[in-house]
């Protein structure tokens, strides 16, 4: 069985503190494997440390890909559990065939956090890395930006306009005035080498905004393997707030602001709920703190 290990953190290159979570396995999309998550002792960020028996990288079946279906024992929780009213009203903004979670506000939750901060585009370019579908372009390039998605998955590709397969290492240095990148670090083995790609191909004065799960959100220790964000085998190194400003000002970023978002905290929570089932959970109060997002900016000389 094939294994593989992390032995520091991808943020800040901290120790990382003995397992927390033990044989994980992923009921929401099928992964084959088990992993094992540990904190940082340094920045708190989780981390992968080892998995067992599972593929490197996703292929299909994630949020971004059409008539996904879920697995037949989550189906069968979702009709056991939507009689409970906070996962109820999490269901009917879904489907309770259940086609998929997230899907529509995954695709178009970074716009809705970075545009408020960007402004209108005027021309300026914008690379969105992990842009899947591209829903999230059509809304940049409503606002005025000049687009290009990148995505390591042909498949979520397929009939989107302005996107190209690919990584982020095969971008021309300097290229864009915005990188944009939501839920993405998080699935990616090296965080920082991930954030000093994006310094790179940013142009002197650009700005960086990216949305991640929180770590350090209270739901992670409530819940701990059934978190809905830990999302285990894909989720590879999930920030702190620490761990992403970390990670910025060592890429070279300057201007870093990080701060959390409240909007996915109920969702969070009844998915969550709905993955621990019958066991007995002490929820915290809220806010939840779900989320992280960090906007930083490449210096003008740079």
């Amino acid at each position: 069985m094939t294994s593989v290990k992390i032995t520091s953190c991808g943020y800040c290159h901290g120790e990382l503190l003995p397992a927390f979570v033990r044989e994980a396995s992923d009921i929401w999309f099928g992964w084959p494997g088990q992993a094992d998550y540990s904190r940082c002792a340094d920045c708190g960020s989780v981390v992968r440390c080892e998995q067992r028996g599972a593929a490197e990288h996703a292929d299909g079946g994630y949020y971004t890909h059409d008539q996904m279906p879920l697995p037949a024992r989550i189906r069968t929780r979702v009709a056991l559990y939507s009689a409970r009213p906070l996962v109820s009203g999490v269901l009917s903004k879904t489907s309770r065939s259940g086609s998929r979670f997230f899907e529509s506000w995954m695709r178009v939750s970074g716009p809705a956090v970075a545009l408020p901060v960007l402004g209108p585009g005027a021309g300026r370019s914008l690379l969105d890395v992990g842009c899947g579908s591209g829903d999230a372009l059509k809304i940049y390039r409503a606002a005025g930006y000049r687009t290009v998605g990148l995505e390591p998955d042909p498949q979520a590709v397929q009939g989107c306009s302005g996107a190209i397969v690919g990584l982020l290492d095969a971008v021309r240095a300097g290229s864009f005035d915005v990188v944009t990148t939501s839920h993405v670090i998080e699935h990616t083995p090296s965080p920082l080498t991930f954030v000093e790609e994006c310094w790179r191909v940013l142009k002197p004065g650009g700005t960086l905004v990216q949305i991640a799960p929180n770590a350090a959100s209270p739901l992670c220790d409530a819940f701990g393997r059934n978190w809905r964000g830990l999302e285990p085998l894909r989720h590879v190194c999930i920030p702190t707030p620490r761990g992403f400003e970390s990670s910025l000002r060592s890429a070279g970023f300057s201007d870093v602001s990080v701060s959390t978002l409240n909007r996915a905290d109920k969702s969070l929570l009844a998915l969550s709920q709905l993955r621990a089932g019958d066991e007995v959970v002490s929820v915290p109060a809220p806010p939840f703190q779900s989320e992280v997002l960090a906007i930083a900016r490449k210096a003008p000389s740079s």
